[in-house]
């Protein structure tokens, strides 16, 4: 058997070919019921650097011990928006520089920065949808809800720039579209940082 335990709340999970997909139904619905999300997973000791299920479904005979450790959703999103935060303060100048190399003719290198980058963009995608569905969650609900909208527009402008092989177009999307609104993003994540400590607390 394997001990699961998320906070104060055990159960135990029976070793069988499905088990990772029954730990991740029966983690979600736990989650669900506390109305709270993971914010970090220790197997073992260990914190995995891939997901849960996956993590499991390989290790399944060696897991004796899962813990996750759940945290209020506004602590959940603060968390990472400051990931969010980390990952543009690079990213932003990175990116502005990969739409220039859309005016040239694009290299491999170029092709495989575009992957990381849409990589990113979708991750933040998913991030501010959270945001909008819960916008008493944090400050400034509006303007991330208006950014993740932003965001999602350029997002199929690029898709379609790209499909009909419009690299400049591509290049002024990324550089005068997309840049720019990373760069609003990251002021925005700052005035609600320092604006946090005037919210309500969560509950």
């Amino acid at each position: 058997m394997i001990k699961v335990k998320i906070n104060e709340t055990e159960f135990e999970l029976q070793r069988h070919a499905g088990a990772a997909e029954e730990l991740d139904r029966q983690v979600e619905a736990r989650l669900s019921e506390l109305g709270m999300y993971p914010d970090k997973v220790i197997v073992d000791g260990v914190e995995p650097d891939e997901d849960l299920k996956g993590y499991v479904a390989g290790r399944l005979d060696e897991i004796n011990c899962i813990e996750i450790r759940a945290v209020a959703l506004c602590q959940f999103l603060d968390k990472a928006l400051g990931a969010c935060r980390q990952y543009l303060e690079t990213a932003v100048p990175e990116i502005s520089r990969l739409g220039e190399d859309f005016y040239k003719d694009p290299t491999s290198g170029t092709w495989q920065r575009f992957g990381q980058m849409l990589e990113g963009l979708e991750w933040i995608s998913r991030l501010l949808d959270s945001i909008a569905a819960n916008p008493d969650a944090c400050l400034y609900p509006e303007t991330y809800q208006r950014l993740g909208n932003e965001l999602s527009q350029h997002l199929k402008q690029l898709h379609d720039a790209v499909t009909d092989r419009d690299m400049v177009f591509t290049g002024d999307l990324i550089q005068y579209e997309i840049a720019p609104l990373l760069a609003g993003l990251q002021d925005t994540i700052d005035q609600s940082a320092a604006g946090r400590p005037r919210q309500q607390a969560c509950h």
